[in-house]
């Protein structure tokens, strides 16, 4: 069994602008580049188990599913450009899955990097169900491959930064998973350490109107219920950004926006 760490990264000219070797990653890595900027050459790039792939293309989600599509290894561990890793990760990993034979997703802990936890972690493993997903960060989930190719799995590209909603595309993975039978547990182990502060936790203007988009994309009706207890729980978070009225706004302005878009497809 063998792990392929996929980053997603934007504008890099070649590997060793990912500094891999001080992310722990010597081997089995493939890096899909993103390039957004016209002066930068679409350049592919293979060295020593590292394979760089550049496409003229844009969004979080483009990237993760070519990552999945072009991954040739057993297990697939989604990364960012920003995220580095333990120096067992591998072998941490295999030992999961070998010890789960079931579970088709593993979800881990990640640290920050003064070595506190990044968020506040069960301190047991569970199977997760329709509510636990909504907690998971993208950089914590690790994939059984042959099964991903197996339930035809991947991340809506309406969702996720890039793309018209910039967050919510690792929950809509992990429902959809669980809506096509697929088993998913979370593991008390920390594999990565992830700077604090990323984008998608902000509760800013823009990432509550893709709440709102992201709710009535996994709950339908229900997330006209859920958008307001969401910004009530919530609501002390939101007013770092916003006040609470203009958040209710945003959220629900997402919901129909979702709706709308949807009903243009058909």
């Amino acid at each position: 069994m063998r792990v392929e760490t996929i980053i997603s990264t934007i504008n890099k000219d070649k590997i060793d602008d990912l500094k891999l070797s001080e992310k722990n990653i010597h081997k089995d890595c493939l890096i899909i580049n993103q390039v957004l900027r016209e002066r930068i050459p679409l350049i592919n790039e293979k060295k020593e188990g590292i394979n760089f792939l550049s496409f003229r293309e844009k969004g979080l989600s483009k990237s993760r599913n070519r990552g999945i599509k072009k991954s040739k290894h057993d297990i697939i561990l989604l990364t960012d450009d920003d995220v580095y890793y333990k120096q067992n990760f591998n072998e941490l990993l295999i030992n999961e899955f070998n010890k789960n034979p079931e579970v088709d997703i593993l979800t881990f802990k990640i640290e920050t990097s003064d070595g506190k936890e990044f968020k506040d972690y069960n301190k047991k493993e569970f199977y997760h169900n329709y509510k636990s997903i909504l907690k998971v960060s993208s950089v914590e989930i690790a994939l059984r491959k042959k099964k991903i190719d197996e339930y035809d799995l991947k991340y809506d590209e309406m969702f996720g930064l890039g793309s018209i909603y910039k967050t919510g595309e690792e929950n809509i993975f992990l429902y959809d998973a669980l809506k096509k039978g697929c088993n998913i547990k979370y593991i008390p182990i920390t594999i990565a350490i992830h700077p604090e502060g990323t984008s998608g936790k902000r509760l800013t203007e823009e990432n509550i109107f893709a709440k709102g988009a992201l709710f009535y994309r996994l709950f339908g009706i229900k997330a006209f219920f859920i958008n307001l207890f969401f910004i009530l729980k919530k609501r002390k978070e939101i007013r770092v950004y916003q006040t609470v009225k203009k958040a209710i706004k945003s959220i629900y302005s997402g919901s129909y926006d979702y709706i709308r878009r949807q009903n243009e497809f058909k």
